[in-house]
């Protein structure tokens, strides 16, 4: 059975070489960057390319944290800078901007401090600028949100129809408001409000047909 004395010289050896911990750490941070980069992550595939460096360089900056925080930290302004310029959205990775962040405000010298609580500050209003959420909470830009295809407009395009919605002022702009809205890109959430509208359209077609 262990001993204190045993979990004392464990930590000591910790303690005595911590670039060996941060390395396990910076491991640990690569898999939840490999399993976002192989499951799409609501990016492209450029995206997705270009994550495969940027999230080695951050795990190099988890690494050496401790023993290079001033350095570490210069690394991480221009990993952030790239991610904003090449669009590799916010991804698991980018825990290493808050690791860093508490590196150089414990052991790193005070102008690397104050230039991490100002870039920590600024980099979530710069997020919000360069990927704008979207109605439905979806980050502006992202692939996994496709357009709802519009449905067959045959019922509206033969002469009869044509003729009724010329003798019917009311049926005319109900046409117009529904073709609106089936060439307006939708998201999942509104997906349910266009299919109603849409049977309410056919149904007021037949209707009005009728009479």
């Amino acid at each position: 059975m262990p001993t204190l004395g045993d979990v004392q010289r464990v930590y000591d050896f910790f303690r005595r070489h911590p670039t060996w911990v941060d390395s396990f750490w910076a491991v640990v941070l690569l898999m939840p960057c490999a399993l976002w980069i192989v499951a799409g992550g609501g990016t492209s595939g450029t995206g997705r390319v270009i994550a495969v460096p940027v999230s080695l360089a951050l795990a190099l900056v988890v690494a050496l944290r401790r023993r290079a925080p001033e350095r570490m930290l210069v690394v991480a302004f221009g990993i952030g800078l790239l991610q904003l310029l090449l669009n590799v959205k916010p991804y698991p990775g980018d825990i290493a901007f808050l690791v860093i962040i508490y590196a150089c405000a414990s052991n790193g010298l005070r102008w690397s401090s104050r230039l991490a609580l100002i870039g920590g500050l600024a980099a979530a209003p710069l997020s919000m600028m360069r990927w704008p959420p979207r109605e439905d909470g979806a980050r502006d830009g992202d692939d996994d949100v496709n357009p709802t295809p519009a449905p067959p407009l045959g019922d509206h395009a033969g002469p009869d129809r044509a003729e009724a919605r010329k003798t019917d002022p009311e049926l005319a702009a109900h046409f117009a408001a529904s073709i609106a809205l089936e060439l307006r890109p939708t998201s999942e959430r509104n997906r349910r409000t266009l299919r109603a509208a849409w049977r309410t359209r056919c149904s007021f077609s037949t209707s009005a047909m009728r009479t």
